[in-house]
Formats: C-alpha cells, sequence, structure tokens
C-alpha cells in the first residue's frame, strides 16, 4: 500500500510557492515560521483526518481536500461578495465549503479498495512542486548574493561620517508616511482640501517645502536614497535596466549610512516595524517594536486567501495604531540622543481605517486591482492619519518642553498613483500629470533655525536628509542638484530624469 504523504506537502508548498515568485522583493528571514507553521498544520489536519477515517490512505486525500478548500476560500469569498448581499459571502462559502468536506468524508470513508493510484499521482506531484519553488528560491539567492558582492565591492556609498555634534545633541525623528502627496495633488486628484494640516504643521514650528518630490517614485529606492543621503545611481549598471530585484535597496535601507553615522556618534536608534519588507525590523536597531507580526506582508498574503484573513487585517490594524502611541515615547528611559525610524504604511492603500482609527467597512489587506483610485478610501484613511499625526507631533514635543527640541523629519516616500489607475498610458507610458502626481510628496520639518536657513520649497529627501547633518550636526556634506527620476515596478531600475517637467520626453 503506497503511503501518502503529499498532504504533509501541500501547506508548505502554499509557502514555498508564494515566496518564490516574490523572491524579488522579500528576504529568505521571512520564509521560516511560516514554513514551520505551515509543516506543522499539514501534521495536524493528517491527524485529525486520521483519527477520523482510520486508514491512511483516505486519510491523506481528506486531508488534502481541506487545504485546498482552506487555501481558496479567500478567493472564492472575494468573487461572491461582489455578487452576494452584504455580510452573506463568508457563510455562504463557509457552508459550501463545509459540505464539501462532508461529502468527501463520506466517500472516502466509503472506498475500501486500494488508492494507489491517486495518492501516487499527489505524492509525485506534489515533490516536484515543491523542488520546482525551492530550486527558484535557491537559483535568485545565488544570484542575488553574487549581484550583492559585486556592489560592495564597488562601495558607491559614503559609510559612517564624522559629526560634530552640539550639547546636548537633539533627539531625531525620521516618519515616512507611506504615498502621501503634497497639497495641490491632493486638491486635484482627490478633491481633498488638506491646507488645515499643512497650516497646523507649521504653527508647530515646521517648515512645509509645498513643492518636494520624492527622488524615485518606488518605496524601496526612494528610501535607499534617503536613508543614505544620495542617489543610486550605481544600481542600473550592477543590476541592468531589466531587473526587478530589490535585495541591494532592501540592503541599503536596512545598512543605511544615516544610522551608521548616528550611532557611531552615540545615538541609540529606535526601529518600528512598518509590515513592509526592509523596514519590517532592522538588525543594527538598539529597541525594536514589532507590533502586529500576522499583518506583516509576507504572512498577510499567505493569509489573504484563508479564513484567517480577517486576523491578519487586525493584526496591521492594531500595528497602525500602536506605532502612533508608541512613538512620543520612543526618547523616554535613556540618558543618550535618540534616532527614533517609523515608516508607517497609511495612507497608502490597503485601507484598513476610518477618520476614527476604527475598522474602515469594507477594508481589506487584498491590493488586486484598482487601489489608489478609491477615492472614499484613501481620503478616509487620509483623516485618520492626519489627525494622529498631529496628536503625536504634539506629544513629542510637549515631552521636549524645557529640553532640546527634536529635529522631526515628515515625510512621503512617493505621492499617489490614481491617474495611472484611470487615465491614459498607466505605469509604461505615463503621462505628465501621473508623473507630477507620483512624485509630489509631503515634506515637513521641524529643524532649527540653522537647518530651516537651508530649507526652500522645492527640496528632495536626499537633500533635507543632507541639510540635517550638515547644518546641524557638523556633517561634511555638501547640497547635491535635486533631481527627481521616474521608473515602473517592471522595471525599476530603467530610470528615467523627470527633474524638468516642462522639458521632459516620456514615451
Amino acid at each position: 500500500m503506497t503511503r501518502g504523504f503529499h498532504h504533509l506537502l501541500a501547506a508548505p508548498y502554499f509557502v514555498l510557492f508564494l515566496f518564490s515568485v516574490n523572491a524579488y522583493q522579500l528576504g529568505t528571514d521571512v520564509l521560516w515560521v511560516p514554513l514551520l507553521v505551515s509543516a506543522a498544520g499539514g501534521l495536524l489536519a493528517h491527524i485529525g483526518a486520521y483519527v477520523i477515517l482510520r486508514r491512511w490512505q483516505q486519510a491523506s486525500l481528506l486531508a488534502l481536500g481541506f487545504w485546498v478548500l482552506f487555501l481558496t476560500y479567500g478567493r472564492l469569498e472575494g468573487i461572491l461578495a461582489g455578487v452576494l448581499p452584504a455580510g452573506m459571502s463568508a457563510p455562504v462559502v463557509g457552508v459550501a465549503y463545509l459540505a464539501l468536506l462532508l461529502l468527501a468524508y463520506r466517500a472516502l470513508s466509503r472506498t475500501r479498495g486500494d488508492l494507489h493510484a491517486a495518492v501516487r499521482f499527489c505524492n509525485i506531484a506534489l515533490v516536484v512542486l515543491c523542488l520546482l519553488a525551492v530550486g527558484n528560491i535557491a537559483h535568485y539567492t545565488f544570484r542575488s548574493a553574487r549581484v550583492a558582492d559585486e556592489h560592495e565591492a564597488m562601495d558607491p556609498g559614503y559609510g559612517v561620517i564624522s559629526l560634530d555634534l552640539p550639547d546636548p545633541a537633539p533627539d531625531i525623528y525620521y516618519i515616512v508616511l507611506d504615498g502621501y502627496p503634497a497639497g495641490d495633488i491632493l486638491e486635484a486628484v482627490y478633491d481633498y482640501d488638506n491646507q488645515y494640516f499643512l497650516d497646523a504643521l507649521a504653527s508647530k514650528g515646521f517648515y512645509v517645502a509645498e513643492s518636494s518630490r520624492s527622488n524615485y517614485p518606488l518605496t524601496f529606492l526612494s528610501l535607499a536614497s534617503a536613508l543614505n543621503f544620495r542617489y543610486l545611481d550605481e544600481l542600473p549598471e550592477i543590476l541592468g535596466t531589466a531587473s526587478m530585484d530589490q535585495a541591494i535597496p532592501h540592503d541599503l535601507i536596512r545598512e543605511n549610512d544615516l544610522v551608521r553615522t548616528l550611532q557611531s556618534a552615540g545615538y541609540r536608534f529606535v526601529h518600528f516595524n512598518s509590515g513592509w519588507g526592509p523596514t519590517t525590523h532592522n538588525p543594527r536597531a538598539d529597541v525594536s517594536h514589532r507590533f502586529g507580526r500576522p499583518g506583516d506582508q509576507f504572512p498577510a498574503a499567505l493569509l489573504d486567501p484563508t479564513p484567517l484573513a480577517g486576523w491578519a487585517e487586525a493584526s496591521a490594524r492594531r500595528r497602525i495604531l500602536e506605532t502612533f502611541d508608541a512613538l512620543p515615547a520612543a526618547t523616554e528611559g535613556r540618558d543618550t540622543p535618540t534616532f527614533a525610524f517609523a515608516h508607517i504604511m497609511p495612507p497608502h492603500p490597503p485601507y484598513l481605517l476610518d477618520r476614527d482609527g476604527k475598522p474602515l467597512q469594507g477594508g481589506s489587506l487584498h491590493m488586486t486591482g484598482p487601489v489608489w483610485s478609491d477615492r472614499a478610501g484613501y481620503t478616509e484613511q487620509m483623516r485618520f492619519v492626519n489627525r494622529r499625526v498631529l496628536g503625536m507631533i504634539g506629544e513629542i514635543l510637549d515631552t521636549a518642553q524645557g529640553e532640546t527640541d527634536p529635529i522631526i523629519l515628515l515625510l512621503s516616500d512617493h505621492g499617489t498613483a490614481y491617474r495611472a489607475e484611470v487615465g491614459p498610458g498607466g505605469w509604461g507610458e505615463p503621462s505628465m500629470d501621473f508623473v507630477r502626481e507620483r512624485t509630489s510628496i509631503l515634506a515637513a520639518l521641524h529643524v532649527p533655525d540653522s537647518v530651516c536657513d537651508a530649507m526652500y520649497p522645492e527640496i528632495t529627501p536626499v537633500n533635507a536628509v543632507r541639510a540635517v547633518l550638515r547644518e546641524h550636526l557638523g556633517a561634511p556634506l555638501d547640497p547635491l542638484p535635486d533631481r527627481v527620476y521616474f521608473s515602473d515596478y517592471h522595471a525599476p531600475y530603467d530610470y528615467r530624469d523627470v527633474t524638468d517637467l516642462d522639458t521632459v520626453d516620456l514615451p
């Protein structure tokens, strides 16, 4: 009798497959825990099926059927949600899938013959599928390591820079609000007047650079550039303009020169989990806040098609709320200056929170299809962000009263992408309006007068960071020309200079 083990591989295969097709934007560190959990889940499903049926072959097929239904639940529920009345899709799919399991149990319990052929086919199929996924992961890992070695040998960065800190040195908060555009873009694209928020920041002592633009239009490029206060000119040469590999920018975000420089000068580094790739954690952090880990990028993608998607969504909401709660206390209980870094995903999709911080009706982690063109979802989450940011900044400044004022960099990584979804051309043949929308960002800085004097409306993140390091912390860094590049997700290193929108010629 052929023993079935295919059901033990079904859940691990799903983990391996999803990782293999997204390896270019993930690190292998996110793979191991889901792989172990899925293996344990496969074993538990087998034990349950065997206890019910008492025959190995039948139990293996019933457990496999359970995993097929479990891993397709969310897809069918999402399809029916657009057809059935609100709130009906989940119970309908749940009842249908339970009925299918009962029918499978009934059929298998009555089967007395040898199921050798079916079990053998499933064994071979799952082994081949797992080997293919592992092969893809291994190929990517080895190739990525080779390219990383070439980049390290090139050594294009500044490394640790000597600082001449004032006494006392200021605490520094670097807060990234993902996908937060400039005020004129919000009004033109989303019909949302954000002037009250910008005025409130100005009243708290912020310099608002109203014409600021991101240096790059994609998060992994924008943050890698800003945190190393330089342009990423070497990447097209090393990776090629057709590459989608994000490993080097991810390494540049984790092992960035800004943190290395500040830590060498005596700063304590406090890091907040974003739930996205390289900003979920940082190996250099002295203190790490890792809220809502089941809602992180890869675990959430694994849970999204299952009945446990709601758990991931609740975890993602909790992470956002707890980050806003914890940021003002980042500098407490220390006798050294603190550098706190928080990459906060909202107002970027997915839309999970309403203006009061409660679950947004209809919100989910599912990100396929148009998301930026959901004006109601975006502006509702924007209202939440504005309210929490102003409250958080008020707490930070109140805590610092009587001491050295903190430096607060409130920067977006890029703008929105509404016109890519509803306008002509999309990402591949972008219109000038879309390029302007995507590269126009929020840039508000609470800085000493010496730094404020170096600010100007068009300053980009690279020069904003350099200005703080140069004007107040004594770093020997000259200003760079403010340059803005555009590229898309399919060819992120095929940079097109769009600094001057009046003269640029895009396809």
